[in-house]
């Protein structure tokens, strides 16, 4: 996948809006259909100011989960699906098409909204508006201050591709597919779906592991023997305590070239719902 798909002239991996293509459509892009995806969401970005005021009222302490998933519901006034469905008259065959619109929509802002929720918690609130020169992650790097670090847009680019393989029963994917099953529109069950992943089994689980990594070294140093380690492992199983991990396998690299074959055998997940990627 890192070869197949277009890259922004200059950089090491490919643009967002590629992968995007390629779920919709089961095909591979040109750089130009990439691009048309990254103007699509650029038209799409900006976020009505009650959202951010709605976190700005939250708690300090409030975890950046939930900030997440309650800007995803402040944001429900804007389903188009919803206000369709609401008014009558639509037809099963045209949900697609309104859940799509929604979906292009909630991906866009996403960078935004989590940039927003970011600064909020850890750089004293600041607010850097999107740029519409670059594009979806480059976009996201700029608005948490690191829009001068190419490597970390980079970086960014890789991050986003490996964790769209995420449609199948993991708990988020399962959850926002649930909610969706029942016409909630995607801003719902995208919703649903940050809520699964909040948990420390699920999404959260990279948080506990680095909590517990060090809680290892203030309690064995930084360097145990290996004897150390596994004395202390069997104590803390036998004790009853979980022994946290960072996930599931296709978040290591050895493997993220076969998942451009993964993702064109499953045929790109269906438009309506290429959202749960997007969460």
């Amino acid at each position: 996948m890192l070869e197949a798909l277009p890259k922004a002239p200059g950089h090491r991996y490919p643009l967002v809006g590629g992968l995007y293509f390629l779920l919709m459509t089961n095909s591979l892009p040109t750089l130009a259909e990439a691009l048309l995806i990254e103007a699509e969401w650029k038209k799409r970005m900006d976020i009505p100011g009650e959202v951010f005021e709605t976190l700005r009222k939250m708690p300090a302490y409030t975890h950046p989960m939930t900030l997440l998933s309650m800007g995803l519901l402040a944001m429900q006034n804007d389903s188009q699906f919803s206000y369709q469905y609401s008014q009558g008259g639509l037809k099963k065959d045209e949900y697609w098409e309104y859940f799509l619109e929604d979906s292009l929509t909630l991906t866009a802002r996403i960078p935004v909204l989590a940039a927003f929720i970011y600064n909020l918690k850890y750089r004293g609130g600041i607010f850097i508006p999107p740029d519409p020169e670059l594009d979806w992650s480059a976009n996201f790097a700029t608005m948490i201050g690191k829009g001068d670090d190419e490597a970390y847009i980079d970086l960014c680019r890789l991050f986003f591709l490996i964790h769209s393989d995420h449609e199948g029963g993991n708990v988020s994917a399962h959850a926002a597919h649930l909610v969706s099953s029942a016409l909630s529109d995607v801003y719902l069950a995208c919703s649903a779906g940050i809520n699964g992943l909040a948990g420390p089994l699920h999404g959260l689980a990279n948080q506990e592991c680095i909590r517990w990594l060090l809680g290892v070294q203030k309690q064995i140093g930084v360097c145990p023997t290996q004897e150390e380690l596994t004395a202390f492992l069997k104590a803390e199983l036998a004790a009853g305590r979980v022994i946290p991990g960072y996930g599931h396998a296709v978040l290591r690299t050895p493997i993220r070239v076969s998942l451009c074959k993964r993702l064109m055998r499953r045929r790109s997940w269906r438009m309506t719902h290429s959202f749960a990627w997007s969460a």
